[in-house]
C-alpha cells in the first residue's frame, strides 16, 4: 500500500508541493501538452454532451493525482487516457509505481473514486467504441 503525500510528508508540505504542482502545470502551454488520444476523446465528450470535464491541466486533483477528466455531475469517477507505452510496464521500465493501471485505480479507490481507464489504442478504435466502454463501466 502507498502513502498519501499527506501521510509521507505531513498536511502542510503536501500543500505546499501540490500548489507548486499546479502553479508549474498553469504556466505550461496546456493545449500543446494535449495527447492526439486526448484531443480526440475532449472532441468525442464534446459532441455527445457527456458528463466529463477536462482537468488534466492540473485544476483538480485526487489525493497526489491528476487526471485527465472528472465527471461533471457530481459523481466520483474519474476518467485517464494512458498512453500505450508510457503506462505499461512490460514496455516502459522506467514508469512509477502509481502510473499502472491496477495500482492507480486502487489509489482512487482509497479517495472513493471510481477510475476509469482508456488506452491509446482504444481510443483510436473510435468513438462507439469508447462510447460502450464507458456506458459498461458505469453500469
Amino acid at each position: 500500500k502507498g502513502l498519501t503525500f499527506e501521510e509521507y510528508f505531513g498536511q502542510e508540505k503536501a500543500m505546499q508541493m501540490k500548489d507548486n504542482l499546479r502553479e508549474h502545470r498553469k504556466n505550461q502551454q496546456i493545449p500543446s501538452c494535449l495527447t492526439i488520444p486526448e484531443k480526440i476523446t475532449i472532441d468525442i465528450i464534446n459532441k455527445n454532451k457527456l458528463p466529463y470535464r477536462h482537468t488534466g491541466n492540473g485544476s483538480f486533483w485526487v489525493g497526489y493525482l491528476n487526471p485527465d477528466f472528472i465527471n461533471s455531475n457530481g459523481k466520483k469517477i474519474a476518467l485517464d487516457i494512458f498512453g500505450d507505452y508510457w503506462h505499461n510496464p512490460l514496455l516502459n521500465k522506467k514508469i512509477k509505481p502509481h502510473n499502472i493501471e491496477k495500482n492507480r485505480k486502487a489509489i482512487f479507490k482509497k479517495y472513493g473514486w471510481k477510475l476509469i481507464v482508456l488506452w491509446e489504442n482504444e481510443v483510436y478504435k473510435g468513438e462507439s467504441y469508447i462510447l460502450n466502454k464507458l456506458n459498461g463501466e458505469l453500469n
